[in-house]
């Protein structure tokens, strides 16, 4: 998220209690005396404005600070008001962006400078306390276009099995897959996380099993439709070629962009001002989150059972979905032992095979059991095997619990849609 300083300046002229709330730490010094000569006339019983803030400082000034003055004055007129809502994500972006500089500070410190710190740590507790007050308003149900604008903000993927089926890809909403040992869960998110870059989506993907460098490669590999062994040729002197042509097609096509970063072992707290670290550098909006295995990330809360350290952090991804406004996709992996019991049954796995499971999707709207079968059969070249997703839990759309469908992972670590069988084919070698 970009913080608006300079929105926010010209909103508190029209709604004065904003000047209380932005953090002083937060802004640049000239904004800092703009602030403070707003608070100034306030208590002097003047009604401020963006003239009589002016004339007070140009009176004050010194001469080399009046040119910088006038600009910043122009770039507040300029800016325009902020909604309620967006008046507090800016809010959150300051109070975490002043937090980052007391922290700074109190690094350097030295260790007689006892009072200076203790002046900090109250001021970094009060800015985290108000962090945690911060609530949205509430919706009417007679406000349509809220509720119109929510609506359009839901994502068409290209994959055949949800258009088909009316599923698309909701902000605020946890999406899980349950995967055996070595059952693929991280191709599943690398290709979801792909088909979600191709419909404009920005994405945050924390790689937390594997380096970073292997998650980029197979989005290069779908993106350019590239085998192994083709990219391990095009790579051969160096990646300018892949990377530019990956660069070129995704602004041909308006795709969205993808970052990919190791965070193993990162709190859902933690992470969440990561993303906001992140969006604020780079100037963009991350749209969701794809965290390669749940159990990977860590719950503020502690507890020695496995099963209710599942159910906490997925609870937690979900309040972090609903806070941030994103989509969240995740999974969960079965222990050996249940692993072997699937094969040796073979049969697909389900909530009740994966400890904690109840508690941890009831923060899921979405939950689809995989299971990969490695191709045998060599008549099909390319294709390394076949993903078989069943529906455990959906909350939109017309798939039903038990409804499955099969993909097909090829070389270039892309899942597509199998088609069906048709007479004189050579047959696919099934778990079933």
């Amino acid at each position: 998220m970009k913080i608006e300083i300079n929105s926010l300046i010209k909103t508190s002229f029209k709604t004065r209690t904003l000047v209380d709330e932005i953090p002083e730490h937060s802004l640049e010094p000239l904004q800092l005396r703009v602030l403070l000569e707003m608070k100034l006339q306030i208590k002097k019983g003047v009604t401020p404005s963006l003239e009589s803030v002016t004339r007070s400082l140009m009176g004050s000034i010194q001469q080399v600070d009046k040119g910088p003055l006038q600009a910043l004055i122009k770039a507040i007129a300029k800016s325009s008001r902020l909604d309620r809502p967006s008046q507090q994500l800016q809010l959150h972006g300051c109070r975490m962006r002043a937090q980052r500089k007391l922290v700074q500070v109190l690094s350097q410190l030295e260790e007689t400078e006892i009072k200076e710190a203790e002046g900090i740590w109250k001021e970094l507790d009060h800015l985290r306390s108000q962090d945690m007050e911060t609530r949205p308003e509430p919706i009417s149900a007679r406000d349509w276009s809220k509720i119109e604008r929510i609506e359009s903000d839901e994502i068409q993927l290209m994959i055949d099995w949800f258009k088909d089926n009316g599923v698309t890809i909701k902000k605020k909403v946890l999406y899980a897959f349950i995967t055996m040992t070595n059952g693929g869960k991280t191709i599943l998110k690398t290709w979801m996380a792909f088909e979600l870059m191709r419909v404009g989506q920005n994405v945050l993907f924390l790689a937390q099993e594997e380096p970073y460098q292997d998650t980029i490669r197979r989005i290069h590999q779908q993106a350019l439709d590239l085998s192994e062994k083709e990219y391990a040729e095009e790579i051969k002197d160096g990646y300018d070629y892949v990377g530019r042509k990956f660069t070129a097609l995704s602004k041909e096509r308006g795709w969205g962009n993808i970052w990919v970063v190791e965070w193993p072992g990162i709190t859902i707290e933690a992470l969440k001002q990561e993303v906001q670290t992140l969006e604020e550098a780079e100037g963009i909006t991350i749209d969701g989150l794809v965290i390669d295995y749940a159990k990977l990330v860590q719950s503020e809360s502690k507890s020695a059972q496995e099963w209710e350290r599942l159910g906490k952090i997925f609870t937690e991804l979900k309040q972090l979905a609903m806070e941030t406004n994103k989509w969240v996709f995740t999974s969960m992996q079965l222990n050996r032992e249940a692993t072997k019991k699937m094969l040796e049954n073979g049969r697909m796995p389900n909530l009740a095979d994966v400890a904690g499971a109840y508690d941890a999707t009831h923060a899921c709207n979405y939950v689809w059991a995989a299971r990969l079968a490695y191709e045998e059969n060599q008549a099909l070249e390319g294709v390394r095997g076949t993903f078989t997703l069943s529906v455990q839990k959906q909350k939109y759309g017309d798939l039903k619990l038990g409804d499955s469908m099969q993909f097909q992972w090829t070389d270039d670590h892309t899942l597509n849609q199998r088609p069906e069988i048709q007479p004189g084919d050579v047959a696919i070698p099934s778990w079933e």
